[in-house]
């Protein structure tokens, strides 16, 4: 499942419970510095992630500030943890 949601992220993952339970990968932008009001940080996502019973498995360099190249964002892939279920 691609997730691209400008900041909802977790909003997304709530609603869709039933559905990561059939899910064997999601790939999602993860933010390094506060973009989006109210948007999880990069540790909080991870854990959320980690929780929902899914490994990183990719990190990908996403998008940076054009002028400090200071890096803002990142793509991230999960696979399901062979056996976990969401809780």
């Amino acid at each position: 499942m691609k997730i691209d949601v400008q900041g909802f992220e977790e909003a997304v993952l709530r609603g869709a419970e039933r559905s990561l339970g059939r899910c064997l990968g999601l790939h999602l932008e993860l933010s390094v510095l506060p973009l989006y009001r109210g948007g999880l940080m990069l540790p909080e996502m991870l854990a959320k992630l980690t929780d929902l019973g899914f490994a990183l498995m990719d990190l990908q360099p996403g998008f940076a500030d054009p002028h400090s190249r200071e890096l803002l964002q990142l793509d991230g892939t999960f696979f399901r943890r062979p056996g976990k279920h969401q809780p």
